[in-house]
């Protein structure tokens, strides 16, 4: 499997297992073949009862040689979430609680810092968050939140001998 499927997986792995966003979204929508949460590169919810919900797509990589044989690919994934009725402390504490679990969800309570990121880059946390944009929406003629942000992960790959 691609170290890419494998690293956006464990975003929604780390999202999917941090506690205070266990059963928060009502819809979720992965950019994924093996998940059943959404059709592939949806807009997003359509009504109020869609809310709160989650989207995560691949936006870009950009790879660098490091060496004559390793490459780093930062890898950005949008993450887009919406809430109901302009409810901002909501949509800011849900921003929180993404960021904290993208950094330190594990599965293994014995060893914390083997975080999900880590178990599939090798690196254990993101190497940074994009700009993040609050945008006025509405779905059917109901007021919502939208909050889009970048994440970007860390890969680094050997082109030439396939090994990480």
């Amino acid at each position: 499997m691609s170290i890419l499927t494998d690293a956006r997986r464990a975003v929604w792995d780390s999202i999917d297992n941090w506690g205070p966003l266990r059963d928060v979204f009502k819809m979720k929508v992965a950019f994924d073949s093996n998940r059943l949460e959404g059709p592939h590169r949806p807009e997003g919810p359509t009504g109020v009862a869609d809310l709160p919900a989650i989207a995560i797509v691949p936006s870009r990589v950009t790879p660098r040689w490091v060496t004559n044989q390793t490459q780093n690919h930062p890898y950005v994934l949008r993450v887009s979430y919406w809430t109901p009725d302009f409810l901002v402390d909501k949509a800011e504490e849900l921003w929180d609680e993404i960021v904290k679990a993208v950094y330190r969800a594990h599965p293994n309570p014995e060893y914390p810092r083997d975080t999900y990121l880590k178990r599939a880059t090798g690196i254990s946390m993101p190497i940074g968050f994009g700009p993040s944009t609050t945008t006025r929406v509405e779905l059917n003629k109901v007021p919502a939140f939208r909050i889009d942000f970048d994440l970007v992960l860390k890969i680094t790959v050997s082109p030439l001998t396939g090994v990480l």
